[in-house]
């Protein structure tokens, strides 16, 4: 029994496509295997350390009344314009007063 090699006969145009193929498999595999390698790299690189703070108790602030609230004055008539100027003082004259 004689073994004859399988051949293909590519022409330019075939070899120009497998160029083509392979170059553009090259560019896109490079990037997703640094990133595939990137990550394995941050993911097996966690610190094994940890900082804890001191135990202290919570200590919950004071419910405030709604009732002890200054009530919020709004102008009768609404302006459609944001950019409008309101005749009411701001916050920062208010408390410069």
């Amino acid at each position: 029994m004689s073994h004859r090699r399988l051949t293909f006969r590519i022409g330019p145009r075939g070899r120009s496509i497998a160029l083509v193929g392979a170059a553009a498999a090259v560019l896109w595999l490079k990037p997703m295997g640094l990133l595939l390698w990137a990550r394995i790299k941050i993911l097996t690189n966690i610190p094994r350390t940890a900082i804890a703070d001191e135990p202290r108790a919570m200590v919950l602030p004071e419910p405030v009344s709604l009732l002890s609230l200054d009530p919020i004055a709004l102008p009768r008539a609404s302006s459609r314009n944001p950019f409008a100027e309101s005749s009411m003082p701001s916050a920062d004259e208010i408390g410069r007063a």
